[in-house]
């Protein structure tokens, strides 16, 4: 590797950039000694950050001082942002850093009109760096609320059984819905976070102030699923990583996933995501993160599949990254953290889409994958979505927040991977049992399916789409 690294300085941009490649593609999470490698890919100008921020990350069993020495080798700047709330300091942000300082040369003549090639992370045996990548709430449809009227939230306090700790990484939730299903963690590890944080603006202040209410909703189909099932409780944390206007960004919801864990949450809902350019590698510092402080403390992230984004697709379609009869396939087209749930190693991520099993349909709106999508849950009825181009069918789902039979029915991969939340919740401690921290998700699902959680499809399509055809009916 020593030889690499001085070889490497003499080669041209272009020639290092497909070295680079090639590394990655053969030795993804290895340990690489004392040489960066750097993950390059196409994308549109639109997917980086307009403040050029990066995410650096200590990696586990490195010491304080050798990440002090390789800040310093790389010339990094003082005065970062680190996410120590619950006293970790091995993750941060620098803003204004260009990426190509940690290992980059910047970019090649090789790509497509509208594109640009650049580094979008890469990392060594001490550290590990990305863009802090913008993330969006994907979906705002619905009704527009003030407050979520107490009377449709249900008590649990005739429920029996053990409580399960959940934390919904959303918008917030309303005063109304934590009254009655938020209660202090056991060992928070930070105690002004006892009732969930928002990481959004750095506070306890959780409430919901996002004009639809997506995080409410969110909770409100984890309680219904639990209402129906009456058979173990919930502890609804609010972990608020959106603002106001629906954005965050990376870096606040690694931090939030790193309260999680300290915190004791044993499931974590994920209806949010981010597309990935990089067709062949996945975002290394994210999956590796959520490795150490996810999946080997065996916490369930459920994460929504992605919905139709017809600004994302235009993009990848238009400079060729993903051909249009892909542009669903969730494999074609990664979006992450969903598309974790088919790498080896993440038994703790359960992805889930939308089906319509009455017709033995998928989602044309909802991103599917027969080797990534472990999941998909019913919709209630067909609906069409309005202003975009065909296809405009939709499988939809009743609004928890709207009593009214006649209300707008609502729809998103967002809302359909809090119901499976909600039904796992329900049954928690019997369809995890005896895993610890080794989750088997095979056998999770198995369990979900001798309590008819879920089921399989007799069709064709859903098969196809989803893996083993699994989806969840209508409870009963």
């Amino acid at each position: 590797m020593k030889k690499l690294q001085s070889i490497s300085k003499n080669l041209s941009g272009l020639v290092l950039v497909v070295l680079c490649t090639a590394l990655l593609s053969a030795c993804c999470h290895c340990k690489i000694q004392k040489s960066i490698i750097t993950q390059w890919c196409s994308q549109p100008y639109s997917e980086f950050p307009s403040d050029s921020s990066i995410i650096l990350w200590r990696k586990p069993g490195v010491s304080h001082e050798a990440f002090e020495r390789w800040k310093r080798e790389h010339h990094l700047p003082t005065g970062q942002a680190i996410c120590t709330f619950c006293g970790d300091d091995d993750l941060e942000l620098y803003n204004g850093v260009n990426i190509e300082l940690l290992g980059g040369t910047g970019g090649t003549t090789t790509c497509t009109t509208g594109t640009i090639c650049k580094p979008h992370g890469g990392g060594d045996d001490v550290a590990e760096f990305c863009y802090n990548i913008p993330i969006k709430i994907d979906t705002a449809q619905g009704g527009k609320y003030d407050t979520v009227d107490s009377s449709l939230i249900p008590s649990q306090d005739g429920i029996r059984g053990p409580v399960v700790d959940i934390a919904v990484f959303d918008t917030g939730i309303d005063p109304a819905i934590a009254a009655k299903y938020t209660r202090a963690l056991a060992r928070p590890c930070n105690p002004s976070a006892a009732l969930g944080w928002d990481f959004a603006n750095g506070d306890n202040t959780t409430n919901d102030d996002f004009v639809t209410k997506h995080g409410s909703r969110v909770a409100k189909f984890i309680i219904d699923q639990v209402q129906i099932y009456h058979n173990q409780r919930v502890n609804i944390i609010p972990v608020k990583i959106f603002d106001a206007n629906g954005n965050t960004s990376l870096f606040k919801v690694l931090c939030a996933f790193a309260y999680a864990q300290h915190s004791g949450i044993k499931i974590i809902n994920a209806s949010f995501g981010f597309y990935w350019h990089d067709l062949h590698n996945p975002p290394a510092l994210f999956c590796d993160y959520i490795k150490t402080h996810l999946t080997d403390n065996g916490i369930l992230l459920i994460a929504s599949a992605g919905n139709r984004d017809l600004d994302e697709d235009a993009a990848v379609i238009t400079s060729g990254l993903v051909s249009s009869g892909d542009i669903r396939n969730l494999k074609k087209h990664p979006c992450y953290p969903a598309a974790l749930a088919g790498r080896p190693g993440y038994e703790n991520v359960v992805t889930v889409t939308t089906v319509f099993s009455r017709q033995d349909k998928v989602s044309p709106q909802q991103n599917y994958s027969k080797a990534l999508v472990d999941i998909g849950t019913d919709g209630i009825e067909r609906c069409v979505v309005q202003n975009v181009p065909d296809p405009t069918e939709e499988y939809c789902f009743k609004d928890p927040l709207e009593p009214v039979l006649t209300a707008t029915p609502i729809s998103g991969s967002s809302f359909a991977a809090p119901i499976i939340t909600g039904r796992i919740a329900a049954f928690y401690d019997i369809l995890t049992a005896g895993m610890g921290s080794s989750l088997n998700k095979a056998t999770l699902i198995a369990r979900m399916q001798s309590k008819n959680l879920v089921a399989t499809s007799t069709g064709t399509v859903i098969p196809s789409h989803i893996k083993g055809g699994v989806y969840a009916p209508k409870a009963p």
